[in-house]
């Protein structure tokens, strides 16, 4: 029997909370739709209904992700560029609610478009982030084009050498209390 994949269970509640905001906003949008003169009121919420639209692709991808790690194929072709950030905020979310801290992402740099199947790097970076948080109380990271760095103990040291299966071409290094993933040039792009 094949074992969930561990950022399975730790993301999709946070994506279901999110992806059930979006819907709750839906549905009173919906409401208002119904109501006499609700067509302008919601009018007046186009801003909220284009900020749903916005969660609800975001989240798509992300369940995507989720569902890749678990050898399902659902991107197909669909790539997104900032899929590093989508993953990294919903690691660090989900680290919060579980009662541990990941560093808010800054910076984060934009996928390339032909690397991989496009899931692996974001799935592999928030694996390792959450990981860490069994090992320190309060996880730092960077992440640059070619450089992923977090500090680490065993936990995040196990998580990191089974996400290098998945991305080829990546290497580990450490010393102290860092792990420095590295990897290939083009994978990252900085913006």
């Amino acid at each position: 029997m094949q074992t969930s994949d561990p950022l399975t269970t730790t993301l999709l509640p946070v994506v279901l909370h999110k992806l059930n905001n979006a819907t709750q906003l839906l549905v009173g949008l919906n409401t208002l739709l119904g109501m006499e003169g609700g067509e302008e009121l919601a009018l007046e919420r186009s801003g909220d209904l284009a900020d749903a639209s916005r969660t609800v692709h975001r989240l798509g991808w992300a369940m995507a992700v989720i569902a890749s790690g678990n050898g399902s194929d659902l991107l197909l072709e669909r790539r997104e560029p900032e899929g590093l950030a989508i993953l990294i905020e919903l690691a660090v979310e989900a680290a919060r609610r579980s009662g541990g801290s990941i560093a808010a992402p800054v910076n984060v740099p934009s996928l390339a478009p032909e690397v991989l199947d496009g899931w692996q790097i974001p799935w592999g970076v928030a694996t390792v982030l959450l990981a860490a948080t069994a090992d320190v109380d309060h996880v730092e990271w960077t992440l640059e084009p070619e450089r992923f760095e977090v500090t680490a103990g065993a936990a995040a040291r196990t998580a990191a050498a089974a996400v290098l299966e998945r991305l080829p071409g990546a290497r580990l290094e450490s010393g102290g209390g860092a792990l420095v993933m590295r990897l290939p040039v083009g994978w990252l792009v900085s913006r």
